[in-house]
């Protein structure tokens, strides 16, 4: 009975640990989707280093490293380090 308890108790853990994954994802894209509308991201594939200058200067650092991301093929632990390289130098060349 109380591996049953145990094993049910894991299989919530992990099923909200997944809700939680594909939430954190819905919301992403949905702010790179008003991003877009608004003008502040490139179009679908069109992201410069520029781009990333640009909304990292402006404070947008997920949405930096979203971009940079979509260049360079790269981890968000590197995407992260590019972009606060950027911020730190005011904006120079990473």
């Amino acid at each position: 009975m109380i591996v049953l308890g145990l094993a049910l108790g894991l299989a919530y853990v992990a099923a909200a640990l997944a809700l939680a994954l594909l939430v954190g994802v819905a919301l992403g894209q949905m702010s790179v989707s008003r991003a877009r509308r608004q003008g502040r991201y490139p179009a679908k594939g069109k992201a410069t280093l520029d781009d990333v200058r640009r909304l990292a200067l402006a404070g947008d650092v997920a949405l930096a490293m979203r971009a940079y991301r979509e260049i360079r093929p790269a981890s968000l632990r590197e995407a992260k380090e590019a972009v606060m390289r950027m911020v730190a130098s005011g904006g120079g060349v990473e």
